[in-house]
C-alpha cells in the first residue's frame, strides 16, 4: 500500500513541473518592468529529479527481494528530503526564484530584482513530495516483513510424506542418484571332495595267500589270487 502511495505522490510532483508555480514581476534598468511565469522545471528541476528516483524505488522495493527493497526504501526516503529541501527553497523566496529564471534567460550573471507568488501547484508539488517521504519511511520500517512479487515464484517446502519421481524431477533432482548400487552375489561352486582309497594290504597272516579284501568306501571287493599253471 505504501508504495503505492509513494507512486502517487511521485506522480503527483512529475506532473506539476509543466505547471506554473511561480508568477511576479522583474525589474530591469534597461529591460524595465516586465511579467514573468516560472514553471517547476525550469525553478526546481531538482525536485523533479526526486520525484523520477522515488518512482524507480517503489518499482525495485515491489519486485525484489528484502534486501534491496530495503535498499530502494532509504533511496526513495533520501530523495523525499532532498526534493522537498528544493521546494521549500522556492516558495520561502518566490521573487529570489523569478530573479534567478530572469537572469539565466538573459545571459546574464547574477540576479534580477523581481516580485513573485507562488502558486496552487507549488504548494501541491511540496505535498506530494512530504507525501512521498512519509510513505517511503513506512516502508524502510516495514519493508522487513513484506512479501514481495518474487515470493510468489520461490519455491516452497517440500511437503511431507512419499515425494513422487516426476515431483522431485520438476524439482530439478536426479531420482536415480540415491538408488542403491546393483549388488552381483557370487556364485560360490562347493568343490568336489574325491574320497580317498584305502587299499589294505594283501599280505595274509601265517603266508597264507587267501583272497584279498579291498574297501573302496563301500562294498568290500574280494579280489582272487592269480591262478597258477598246472605242475606237469
Amino acid at each position: 500500500m505504501v508504495l503505492i502511495v509513494v507512486l502517487a505522490a511521485a506522480s503527483v510532483v512529475l506532473v506539476s513541473g509543466s505547471r506554473q508555480w511561480v508568477s511576479g514581476t522583474v525589474e530591469d534598468a534597461a529591460l524595465g518592468a516586465s511579467a514573468l511565469h516560472g514553471s517547476g522545471s525550469d525553478l526546481a528541476p531538482g525536485a523533479l529529479a526526486a520525484a523520477l528516483v522515488g518512482l524507480a524505488s517503489a518499482v525495485a522495493a515491489a519486485t525484489s527481494g528484502r534486501v534491496v527493497r530495503v535498499v530502494a526504501a532509504g533511496s526513495a526516503l533520501m530523495a523525499a528530503v532532498l526534493g522537498t529541501t528544493v521546494i521549500v527553497l522556492v516558495l520561502a523566496d518566490p521573487g529570489a526564484a523569478l530573479g534567478d529564471l530572469a537572469a539565466a534567460g538573459t545571459g546574464r550573471s547574477g540576479t534580477f530584482a523581481a516580485r513573485g507568488q507562488a502558486g496552487v501547484w507549488a504548494w501541491a508539488a511540496l505535498g506530494a513530495m512530504l507525501v512521498m517521504g512519509v510513505a517511503a519511511l513506512g516502508a524502510l520500517l516495514g519493508g522487513r516483513r513484506w512479501h514481495g512479487l518474487t515470493s510468489r515464484y520461490e519455491a516452497g517446502e517440500p511437503a511431507a510424506g512419499p515425494v513422487s519421481e516426476w515431483d522431485r524431477i520438476s524439482r530439478g533432482e536426479d531420482p536415480t542418484a540415491e538408488l542403491p548400487s546393483a549388488e552381483v552375489p557370487s556364485a560360490e561352486v562347493p568343490s568336489a571332495e574325491v574320497p580317498s582309497a584305502e587299499v589294505p594290504s594283501t599280505e595274509a597272516p601265517g603266508g597264507e595267500e587267501p583272497g584279498a579284501e579291498v574297501r573302496v568306501t563301500g562294498e568290500p571287493i574280494t579280489v582272487l589270487p592269480p591262478e597258477l599253471p598246472p605242475e606237469h
